[in-house]
């Protein structure tokens, strides 16, 4: 999900309406991947995702554990 919508693009670079959806939506999601390397952090666009990450977290590290130590 989009941290922006699609009209908040728009606004935000005074972009005309004939101007193509799918290519701003391209270029946001673009923005957003370049924003969440430069902070080198992953960036949710709502608390409940956030919760969803952290409550997967213990399941992901003991899984990254069990491969580890099969290798």
């Amino acid at each position: 999900m989009p941290l922006l919508t699609i009209e908040q693009c728009r606004a935000q670079c005074r972009v005309d309406g004939d101007y193509d959806d799918d290519i701003l939506a391209a270029l946001l999601a673009s923005a957003e991947d370049a924003a969440a390397a430069y902070l080198n952090r992953a960036v949710y666009a709502s608390a409940a995702e956030l919760v969803a990450a952290q409550d997967a977290l213990p399941d992901a590290a003991s899984a990254a554990r069990a491969v580890y130590a099969a290798s």
